[in-house]
């Protein structure tokens, strides 16, 4: 089937036609508006970019990634530009309301279309639909169920059933992928890029849609920026000076979002921005698969995707979703070469700066990890040629150039220095680094996360009563003065030390059995990761480029950086870096036991790969927790701290809303986890503090009780200045403020003193 050129721009032209009249109609029959203008947006505007700039010779899932790439760059710079400008020229100001928006995109799409039409061939594809087997037909259609499931199962545990849904969902994409591995040589290879989309978007889901409201930590205040922009219909810094207003993917990207399709803040952030992060798996696998066979760079991917990091931390950090999105980008574009020189270069800086306003940690990493493969890379090349006298062409090819890599420094210093908290921080995090070198071993500066990235400890520290005691009395003289309580009224109340709820192994033989085996891979993994980086850059036989195994290098000296100089890691989250290099290592990781199982079967060398990943991807997910025991995951669990903690319940919503309408302006006392939704849901006049210790409290203040604090009788504290990272849980107070306090609000499940 030929497409020309007319008939395909015409067809764009209309679908925008269709696009407008159902915004401007605002029709919402089953979510007809929605669906469209989502279509509309994530894809036309990249798809004509990528034709005005000519790039051809690109397979279908590529193409994909880049058009979706290229549409949220283009979403977020003409906000930009439209929120700049046109308060400027006094045409609005708000700028990022519908009407300003509807008519920018109208007028620039419309422009690059026509240059993309000029630039293109008469024949624009010529498109052969494949004949697919039976056994083909089948494989295709299986992995569409399971986003469907995982969200059934959400909706189950949201309305207190069980989690049976979604763990025999799990075990079915067990047996599926293990299936399309197996049967690799009859099935059609784009099975493993659909695969990937889909079984990553049910692993979002599976945690995204827990509760009916956002349910995280960070997705609080990302929520709060965008509710800031989206009310005032402008983005202003000076609206909420911190660092996550810096992020354009937390402001202007999902106000655009919102106004165009007509949805809520929770569906976009829950929903909307989980279908954009599955593109970064795509980019991933498509990163692997140009120096892997397609079951092995399914199987590397799987290891990506499939952990805990992944699955259940992304979904409450949206802003480094699209980050992370445009760094693979950075990635695949740059060893793509099918791709001029050019053009890799622009692709490159335009990922590069998207990735900037998006994130500024994730950019941060990201810079250091070109600057140093680029300084690294001119080294390996000194010494290959001028020390070893390698005459002729350089065989190997290398891609990343200083311009380019100037160009993304003079950038992101531009962007982050324009904003005083981001410039500080980083002025911050150096001097403390640098004071706290001497410390370099001290556990007392090593966060948790940075020894517990690749699985969470099975029996996690414990602390005491003297130790929370401790803490409140040698912060005492920060709180008390004449309005708060007295020794004599506070001394009835002792904060003594609770435990989490734990799920308990059934079995201790099988605890015994499991919990050796988690060891066994966590080390494997571990020791997987060095010696396969090790392994692809010694090693010139392995058809990888030579400047991507000294990215691999350069991120494993980053992880080694970071432990050393933990002081970095409160800074940005040794996770977040862990998950960031696993886009390498996981390749480390398939080359590596590659070698050690070299001489076997390549069916049992792909089996064995599948259980260390499988066991990696489940462990973190909690669907062995009833063999191992610990503490339960919110995406299969309605107990335990993260449902305690993070998940948000309609009664607390409905308290937070009387608050909001009959508020005064006394401070209110929220525990840590609760201090989140007043940033989601709360007025944003309302001022709060996190410490809910009556001996810390001012006597006219309000006190906010969630469900962790009123069913479960449990407060929360916040010191990881003191405790590395930990969180203490202890009783709260309750029978104080019963005694001292007046309830001015109480649905059952949350309460509000005065």
């Amino acid at each position: 089937m030929k497409i020309t050129k007319n008939k395909f721009f015409g067809t764009i032209l209309l679908y925008g036609i269709i696009t407008d009249l159902l915004v401007l109609t605002n029709i919402h029959f089953l979510y007809i508006r929605a669906i469209i203008a989502f279509g509309f947006l994530v894809f036309v505007p990249g798809l004509l970019v990528l034709l005005s700039l000519n790039i051809k010779k690109l397979n279908l899932w590529e193409s994909l990634v880049y058009i979706v790439g290229l549409s949220i760059s283009f979403l977020m710079a003409i906000g930009y530009t439209i929120n700049s400008i046109l308060p400027w020229l006094h045409i609005t100001n708000k700028p990022l309301s519908l009407a300003p928006v509807l008519i920018s995109l109208n007028i620039i799409l419309p422009v690059i279309g026509f240059v993309a039409y000029k630039r293109s061939k008469l024949i624009l594809a010529n498109i052969k639909i494949p004949k697919l087997s039976l056994i083909n037909k089948i494989f295709f259609l299986i992995p569409l169920l399971f986003p469907i499931i995982n969200t059934l199962g959400a909706i189950t545990l949201n309305n207190g059933g069980p989690n049976y849904l979604t763990k025999i969902n799990l075990i079915g994409i067990a047996i599926y992928i293990f299936l399309i591995a197996l049967l690799r040589n009859k099935l059609d290879e784009n099975i493993y890029p659909c695969t990937v989309l889909l079984t990553s978007l049910s692993f979002l889901l599976m945690y995204s849609l827990r509760s009916w409201f956002i349910s995280g930590w960070d997705i609080s205040r990302e929520m709060y920026v965008f509710r800031l922009t989206l009310d005032k219909g402008i983005w202003l810094f000076k609206s909420y000076v911190d660092t996550y207003s810096s992020c354009l993917s937390l402001s202007i990207l999902p106000t655009i979002v919102k106004v165009v399709m007509g949805l809520g803040g929770g569906v976009i952030f829950k929903l909307i921005f989980q279908i954009i992060f599955v593109f970064h798996s795509l980019t991933v696998y498509l990163i692997f698969r140009k120096y892997l066979k397609a079951v092995l760079s399914f199987i590397a991917s799987f290891l990506y995707f499939g952990g805990v990091y992944y699955n259940s931390t992304f979904p409450t950090l949206t802003r480094q979703e699209i980050a992370f999105l445009f760094f693979s980008l950075m990635f695949l574009v740059l060893f793509n070469k099918k791709i001029s020189l050019r053009s890799k270069n622009l692709l490159f800086v335009i990922f590069g700066f998207s990735m900037v306003v998006s994130h500024y940690s994730t950019s941060y990493i990201a810079a250091g990890i070109f600057l140093f493969t680029y300084i690294f890379t001119q080294l390996y090349k000194f010494i290959r040629v001028k020390m070893r006298g390698v005459k002729g062409k350089y065989k190997d090819q290398f891609y990343l150039s200083w311009k380019t890599i100037l160009l993304l420094f003079a950038f992101q210093f531009l962007w982050m220095f324009q904003f005083s908290v981001l410039s500080n921080d980083v002025i911050f995090t150096f001097k403390n680094t640098y004071k706290n070198i001497q410390h370099i071993l001290s556990e007392d500066l090593r966060i948790s996360s940075v020894t517990n990235s690749i699985f969470e400890k099975l029996n996690p520290k414990k602390y005491t009563d003297k130790e929370l005691r401790s803490y409140i009395n040698d912060n005492k003289y920060l709180y008390i003065n004449s309005d708060t309580y007295s020794d004599n009224q506070t001394d009835s109340y002792l904060p003594t030390i609770k435990e989490n709820e734990l799920v308990e192994s059934n079995n201790p033989y099988l605890k015994f059995i499991f919990v050796n085996l988690y060891s066994i891979l966590k080390y494997s993994l571990i020791l997987s990761f060095l010696v396969g980086s090790i392994i692809i850059f010694l090693d010139n036989k392995i058809l990888i480029d030579k400047e991507f195994s000294i990215s691999i290098i350069v991120s494993v000296v980053l992880m080694l950086l970071i432990f050393l100089l933990p002081y970095v890691a409160h800074v940005y989250n040794f996770e977040r870096l862990f998950q960031q290099s696993l886009m390498f290592l996981s390749i480390s990781a398939i080359v590596f036991f590659q070698r050690v199982l070299r001489g076997i079967s390549n069916n049992l060398l792909v089996c064995v790969l599948l259980l260390i990943c499988l066991g990696y991807s489940y462990y973190g997910m909690g669907l062995m927790l009833t063999l191992t025991g610990g503490s339960p995951t919110l995406n299969l669990y309605n107990k335990g701290f993260a449902f305690n903690t993070f998940y948000s319940h309609s009664e607390e919503i409905s308290s937070i809303n009387w608050l909001n309408r009959h508020y005064n302006g006394d401070l209110v006392y929220t525990d840590p986890y609760s201090q989140l939704k007043f940033f989601a849901f709360g007025d944003p006049t309302i001022k709060t503090d996190d410490k809910v210790i009556p001996s810390l409290m001012l006597k006219t203040s309000y006190v906010y009780s969630s469900y962790s604090n009123t069913i479960k009788k449990t407060n929360y504290l916040d010191a990881r200045e003191r405790f590395t990272r930990g969180v203490l849980s202890f009783n709260f107070p309750t029978e104080f403020f019963n005694d001292n306090k007046n309830i001015i609000y109480n649905n059952g499940v949350s309460e509000i003193f005065k």
